[in-house]
């Protein structure tokens, strides 16, 4: 399996199964990319699988068993809702790990996405974009 979340869920997940996490490291004035290295290295090697922890205008990091924690960047965008941002997230990312992608890349794709998907919506329904268009802000 691969463990899909965002930010306050990673940290509530970390706690409950004892996941070696410090979390002063968070600060006003800055911090988050050391401590979103400590919550994925902890977290992941905690729960033995992929571990991708989405963090909205800033991306996701990213964290395979044994491997490094990678920070995918996010995509500038106006959002006039966020309802739908982590289910297009993770639902372009499985897609896209079914059809062969790499978690990385997965990962940018479902970024790239999300952003889209947050600047629109249809009549008050929230809209995940298709494949051409996530594609076309990557290549931006």
């Amino acid at each position: 399996p691969v463990w899909s979340c965002n930010r306050q869920e990673a940290m509530t997940l970390a706690e409950r199964l004892g996941a070696p996490i410090d979390d002063s490291k968070v600060t006003i004035g800055g911090g988050l990319d050391d401590f979103m290295h400590q919550l994925c290295d902890g977290l992941g090697a905690t729960l033995r699988a992929p571990l991708v922890v989405r963090v909205g205008a800033r991306g996701a990091w990213i964290r395979e068993p044994g491997g490094e924690t990678i920070h995918i960047e996010g995509y500038p965008t106006k959002a006039v809702h966020t309802r739908s941002a982590g289910g297009c997230h993770t639902g372009v990312m499985c897609a896209m790990l079914a059809k062969g992608h790499s978690l990385a890349e997965s990962v940018k794709i479902a970024n790239a996405a999300a952003s889209i998907a947050i600047q629109h919506s249809l009549n008050g329904v929230p809209q995940c974009p298709d494949y051409d268009e996530a594609i076309a802000l990557i290549g931006e």
